[in-house]
């Protein structure tokens, strides 16, 4: 199993993913799959019900199995893994992928092209020099992988296909069937014609390859007569039928009978791996009021969809700005009943009565009639959505089909539609892949919204059950969860920049220091690129002070500006440098060093396992079994036992089948425990030979009941697993993050002074305040007003803090919980110390979020500290404080003493 676990290491596999390749993996390697196609197909079906009892038919005239995986989890991803799996174990080089759309073929094309950004076998090293050959419908005809197969290599775009090349052809089902639809209901398929060169069709030379292997994406619609005619034709020796909806359509659906691996959306929900469906509706809405007027329902529901769209599109904008990720364009979703409704909904959206006409020209409308060509071109329109960025709107009609699962789609308003409609996958999951491949924390971009003013309490009913696909609801309205008004932004400031482009006026520049001329965006923008570079090997921003690095970024950036694409009147080295110096002095006064560590084991593991005897041997009693055949070739000596499902080899120390089988398991690591290893496999050894007959039956029951005796001597292995103590080498990765400007949505686009009191009926969460005289910027948002805005208000009257800051996105790498990532409500700096804090309010005592949080954060204070001291730094503190233990009697000081975390 370490072709598995490399594989899914290189192509990042999830873990269902991996669990399915394991599974998939194990049946081959163990023989109850064998790739074989003169075995008889129900001898193979009762072997894998052995291991998978749920599989009681493969439904096909060859061994196939499904394998339903929830929309967004990674299907094609899989279908690489496996490929590759079966080209490096030497299974398999002949692979079909069959699309049943023009869609959905379209993207496999795209996936598997060596020039696309989303390449699946990016990163493994077995087509690194050479890529799998790529056979579609546009150039199969050309006869390259039937010439290849002929051992004659032969030369494309300059490279030399070796005859080992893997081959990946991938076919709309439409190619394979023995005749056309349509218009072309008459003709022969192109591909069941005799060609010339072939002296055969290219399709019989397809069922002619000894060890096809057969990848059916969105399986469920190949179960029609036409379509399972021609796949059991093909005659391949193993089908993997991948869908997120395993059951057969038709008038009486019925489940797959083939399932090896179910990954439903629940799970995936629970994983993350998709956007969390969330109903919304207005607060305190009627839909009783709407009774008698469906378009004035149809108006508020659009118009609150728009709400929660706008917030999204800022969201992203600010997502991008924070993190340096791809802009994401959004757009929200309307279904319609019928073709004439989508025209009025449409006219309504681009009217200058809706949201004063700016969404006229940004709205499409596509809907399907009872063309397939026309229902691809439209579906081809929606996947160009992704990348549109003047389309807000899409206005569609009837039933969403599969193939289109775009990542920008973050908002559903479906009109006239029943609340079970509205919950079906079919709707729901064309919206859930993520866009940045994983969610982001923010709850905004982490949904997928469906508006359902009128079906609301319907849907919240059905969310209530156990199975429902829907969890979490939201509001629109003031306060509530979205705004009803179109988002605005402001600004955030570093201080620094501030003193640098706007000078105190009156102030008086050092007589010995060079005039310097007003410092631009431009070259301040400049200087921060290269102070980021010095931060990837500096400790602290204030050894940015060294007359070296000085010159070095000075040196750096007058090369940058002496280019001739920059700007013709470059300034001189000596202003350059002076203005580096300038910058590095305003930030080091107005920042807050945070470093990036990363904490390596200092020790190669983390645990042991501790000699032991193993329990309850008396109770193996297996007995050999007797109709193998031993095989000795006497030239070699080898020997080999001939058993069911092929040959296998002899060990020549019987307790390495055991050991070769403990090996495997991804816990342990065979360097480290082989004493140990060869111990236990001997215990058993010395058991089956106490009650054995020869060392001919010990050989022939370690063949056949290897893994049951693996099983027992890992259960008890485990028992006697013993954490050893870790401990850590702290490295620096980065020694400070330079504070650039961020964007704060807010309702007004206003700076509310930070020492007036909060403006009557207003939510704080939706305010930008400023007039800080120790923030680090020039505003802030916060989230609370009892708790947030009150510490502040400490912060800012106590003359203990030099500075403080509310983190930005990715400002802070701790994590905890495998992987989660923590991110801080403030850091604040004071003469002696730098110190993280937390407020949680009541109730959060004993949560285990919480006293994770706290504990991984402290973990990261003590490293922190231990660096940082060491390059003359401040150490680190983390303070966890309920929101209600300050007030305008506290000190910072105090707090710091009672709410100290170690």
């Amino acid at each position: 199993m370490n072709a598995v676990r490399e594989i899914s290491q290189r192509l990042s596999l999830r873990p269902p993913l991996e669990e399915s390749l394991r599974l998939l993996a194990g049946l081959i390697e163990d023989g109850l799959l064998p790739l074989d196609r003169s075995a008889d197909v129900a001898t193979i079906l009762e072997s894998v019900r052995t291991r998978l009892p749920s599989v009681t038919s493969f439904e096909r005239a060859f061994p196939s199995l499904c394998f339903a995986l929830a929309t967004g989890v990674g299907k094609t991803r899989l279908m690489a893994a496996m490929m590759t799996w079966l080209y490096r174990t030497g299974r398999s080089r002949d692979f079909v992928v069959l699309a049943p759309n023009l869609t959905i073929y379209e993207k496999l094309k795209h996936d598997f092209d060596p020039a696309s950004d989303k390449y699946l076998f990016r990163g493994l090293s077995d087509f690194a020099v050479q890529p799998p050959l790529l056979i579609h419908g546009e150039n199969w005809s050309t006869g390259t992988d039937v010439r290849l197969d002929d051992a004659a290599p032969m030369t494309v775009p300059g490279q030399l296909l070796p005859q080992s090349s893997p081959v990946i052809r991938i076919f709309n089902i439409a190619k394979f069937l023995s005749r056309g639809r349509g218009v072309e209901s008459k003709e022969v398929s192109k591909t069941r014609k005799l060609s010339e060169y072939l002296g055969t069709s290219y399709f019989d030379y397809l069922a002619s390859r000894p060890n096809l292997v057969l990848f059916m994406d969105e399986a469920h619609r190949y179960r029609a007569d036409a379509g399972a005619k021609s796949i059991d034709e093909l005659k391949p020796v193993l089908g993997i039928e991948l869908t997120a909806t395993a059951k057969a359509t038709g008038a009486a659906t019925q489940e797959f009978k083939n399932i090896a691996f179910r990954f439903p959306l629940a799970r995936a929900l629970e994983a993350g791996y998709v956007k969390a469906p969330t109903v919304a509706t207005r607060k305190d809405f009627d839909a009783r009021a709407y009774k008698d007027d469906g378009e004035e329902l149809e108006r508020i529901k659009l118009e609150d969809g728009v709400h929660v769209h706008e917030a999204v599109k800022l969201a992203l904008v600010n997502y991008a700005q924070t993190t340096g990720a791809p802009l994401v364009h959004p757009f929200m979703l309307v279904v319609a009943r019928d073709i004439e409704h989508a025209k009025r909904v449409r006219s309504l959206i681009e009217g200058d009565k809706f949201f004063d006409g700016r969404y006229a020209g940004r709205v499409i409308e596509i809907h399907s009639k009872t063309s397939a060509t026309e229902s691809d071109e439209n579906t081809a329109k929606l996947l160009r959505i992704e990348h549109d960025a003047a389309v807000d709107i899409v206005v569609h009609v009837n039933k969403l089909q599969e193939g289109w699962d775009v990542t920008n789609l973050f908002t559903i308003v479906p009109l006239r539609a029943s609340a079970a409609e509205i919950l079906t996958e079919q709707t729901i999951g064309r919206g859930l892949r993520l866009p940045f491949s994983q969610r982001t924390g923010d709850p905004t971009l982490d949904r997928l919204t469906i508006i359902a003013h009128d079906k609301f309490k319907e849907i919240i009913d059905k969310a209530n059950e156990p199975d429902s696909l829907i969890r979490d609801k939201i509001e629109i309205g003031p306060g509530a969860d979205v705004e009803p008004t179109l988002p605005k932004q402001v600004t955030s400031i570093p201080t620094y920049q501030y003193r640098l482009l706007q000078p105190v006026p009156g102030q008086v520049q050092d007589a010995a220091a060079p005039q310097l001329p007003p410092l631009s965006l431009q070259m301040l923008e400049t200087v921060r690129e290269a102070m980021d570079q010095e931060g990837m090997r500096t400790p602290a921003m204030s050894a940015l002070r060294d007359d070296r690095r000085i010159d070095t970024m000075a040196a750096r950036i007058t090369a940058r500006l002496d280019l001739p694409a920059a700007n013709a009147a470059a300034p001189p080295a000596d202003i350059v440098r002076a203005q580096v110096k300038q910058v590095v002095e305003a930030m080091i006064d107005r920042s807050i060093d945070v470093p990036t560590i990363t904490l390596l084991p200092s020790s190669g593991r983390h645990f042991r396992y501790e000699p032991f005897q193993l329990q309850h041997l008396d109770q193996i009693n297996f007995q050999p079994a007797t109709a193998d055949i031993l095989l000795h070739d006497l030239h070699k000596h080898d020997q080999a036992l001939l058993v069911t499902g092929g040959t296998v080899h002899r060990e020549s120390d019987p307790a390495n089948y055991l050991v070769a089988l403990l090996m495997a398991r991804e816990q342990i690591d065979y360097d480290s425990h082989a004493e140990i290893l060869h111990d236990l496999a001997n215990q058993v050894v010395t058991r089956l030979r106490s009650y054995l007959p020869d060392e001919d039956a010990v050989h022939r029951v370690l063949q056949h009941q290897r893994r049951a005796l693996d099983e027992k001597i890992w259960k008890q292995l485990e028992k006697h697993r013993v954490e050893a103590p870790v401990t850590y080498k702290v490295q620096i990765t980065r020694g400070f993050t330079v504070l650039r400007p961020r964007p704060l949505n807010c309702v007004d686009g206003l700076v509310h002074p930070f020492t007036e009191p909060v403006p009557a009926g207003a939510h704080i969460r939706q305010l930008v305040f400023g007039g800080f005289s120790k923030c680090c910027f020039d505003t802030q948002k916060f989230d609370s007003k009892v708790g947030e805005y009150e510490l502040v208000r400490v912060l800012e009257r106590d003359d203990a803090v030099q500075k403080w800051i509310k983190p930005g996105r990715n400002q802070f790498v701790i994590e905890y919980n495998h992987g989660k990532r923590y991110e801080p409500d403030f850091v604040v700096e004071t003469a002696a110390e730098r110190l993280i804090i937390e407020l949680k309010s009541e109730g959060w005592t004993g949560d285990a979020e919480v006293e994770a949080k706290a504990a991984a954060a402290a973990e990261w204070c003590k490293h922190a500290t231990t660096v940082c001291v060491e390059h003359g730094g401040k150490p680190w503190t983390y303070l966890l404080i309920p929101h209600n233990a300050f007030g305008p009697q506290s000190t910072f000081g105090a707090l710091q003493a009672a709410y100290m975390r170690r």
